[in-house]
């Protein structure tokens, strides 16, 4: 199975209205008070029937990873991977994913096994100068 066999239940934020929202077009989930929002491209959604930590679990073999403790992120999406500062970009949003330096070793692992994100290092040098490694 894929996360496109895979639909949830969201409301949307500008009307309040419910959509079934196929789960390969979400690129993030984060935690927000008690709410959780479901980011894609474009829209917000809330999402009231699941919780962080069940969506990882039941679908983490699908590409989505608890990367810290309020977000979840679709990996199969990133496009860029900023180790050093632990930032998760995504195709054509301007959203950012966030990695807990205790998760940044295993995301990394796992980005470069799905093979479609660049992992980019940014090394600092002195007086507040920047290097860029990519590998």
């Amino acid at each position: 199975m894929k996360l496109n066999d895979f639909t949830l239940p969201v409301r949307c934020f500008n009307n309040l209205s419910v959509h079934s929202l196929n789960m390969s077009e979400i690129i993030k989930y984060e935690k927000n008070g008690k709410k959780l929002i479901v980011s894609t491209v474009d829209s917000k959604y809330d999402l009231q029937f699941y919780d962080l930590e069940t969506i990882e679990e039941m679908f983490m073999h699908l590409g989505l990873w608890l990367t810290d403790r309020t977000n979840v992120v679709n990996l199969n999406l990133v496009t860029k991977y900023d180790v050093v500062l632990g930032n998760l970009h995504f195709k054509n949003s301007e959203t950012v994913g966030s990695v807990a330096k205790v998760h940044h070793k295993a995301v990394e692992k796992e980005l470069i096994k799905i093979g479609h994100a660049e992992i980019v290092y940014i090394l600092p040098l002195k007086n507040n100068i920047y290097k860029l490694r990519i590998e």
